[in-house]
């Protein structure tokens, strides 16, 4: 059971990041996008969540795991965003 939760939290990051790419390089699909994390996030989640009460209560420690890979994952988008936004910025005072 670890390993399936462990391998489903590694689709889920290779997803996201695929989806980071896509948005990074294409800002039209922006709320498309934003929908489709949030929908998978829902649905992972909660299916995750019933899992971990019903199997047992300790894997609520994957689920904080889970949860701390996409953080970071969000957290490096933004800085990224903030990063270009102020290349750009630069670029038009010169």
């Amino acid at each position: 059971y670890l390993r399936d939760t462990y391998w489903i939290g590694i689709i889920i990051a290779l997803f996201l990041l695929a989806v980071l790419i896509i948005y990074l390089r294409d800002k039209r699909f922006k709320w498309l996008i934003l929908a489709l994390i949030l929908v998978v996030f829902l649905l992972g989640g909660g299916i995750w969540l019933l899992l971990s009460a019903f199997e047992a209560l300790n894997y609520w420690l994957l689920i904080a795991g889970d949860a701390l890979i996409v953080i970071a994952i969000v957290a490096t988008c933004f800085t990224i965003r903030a990063k270009k936004t102020k290349i750009k910025i630069k670029k038009r005072k010169r």
